[in-house]
Parts: C-alpha cells; structure tokens; sequence
C-alpha cells in the first residue's frame, strides 16, 4: 500500500453546515455523496467516518477531481482530510474557503492509474 496526498484542495461552505472555520491541523473524513443532487461529485467533510454530521464540501472543481478516485476505487478504506491553514478565502458568493490536504491509501498495482487520472490537474500529489 502506498500512502498518497493531494495538497492544494480547498473545503467550502463551512458557514452552512459546520462551525465556520474547520480547526487547523485536526483530521477530518472525507465521502464522496453519489446522490448529492446538486453536484454527482460532491465530497463532504465530516467529523466521523460513517459522515453522520457534514460539515464542509471540497470546493466543486477539486471535488471533480477527487470523485474520480472513490469511483474508480482508488482509495482503499477512508479518505482522510486535514486543513492546513485558517480560512484564507472568504467570497460573497461562496463564504469562507480553507486550504486542505486530502490523504488516503492505496493499492500498490492502482498507482500508476492514479497517477493518469491526476496528471494535468493543478494539484500537488506526494505517493510515499
């Protein structure tokens, strides 16, 4: 299994579902929302794994990104989401937007494949 992690990502609407501002440095679980009838490829942040309680989406440009991964069952178990800075972004339309990076395993025969689907998307990928 290789670790992988996606930095750049940014977590919106947090003034709609959650507390405003997700705590720095604290990990987060991230669900890709198939029935999201606004966006197919939402993303939720939640508190716990089983996503009882949304409290932000992955902005919907890096969430048409990530999507892909669960719907080609890339991630393996969980993906995890850490919020790297404070909300650093706060647009009339959109609300607060706070930089993020997502981690989560993956299968060793899968990597080359992850790598095709996030090649000349403007994200900063690190497989350890």
């Amino acid at each position: 299994m290789k670790k992988v992690i996606i930095s750049f990502v940014w977590a919106v609407g947090m003034k709609h579902w959650g507390p405003g501002e997700l705590q720095v440095g604290s990990v987060y679980y991230g669900t890709h929302e198939i029935t999201n009838p606004k966006d197919s490829n939402a993303v939720a942040v939640c508190e716990e794994k089983n996503c009882r309680r949304t409290l932000a989406y992955l902005r919907r440009g890096d969430a048409s990104i990530i999507a892909p991964l669960f719907k080609a069952k890339l991630i393996e178990g969980h993906c995890y989401l850490k919020a790297k800075s404070r909300v650093e972004v706060y647009k009339y339309r959109t609300g607060p937007q706070q930089k993020m990076n997502v981690g989560f395993l993956c299968k060793d025969c899968n990597v080359e494949h992850l790598q095709k689907l996030l090649a000349g998307h403007n994200v900063h990928v690190r497989i350890l």
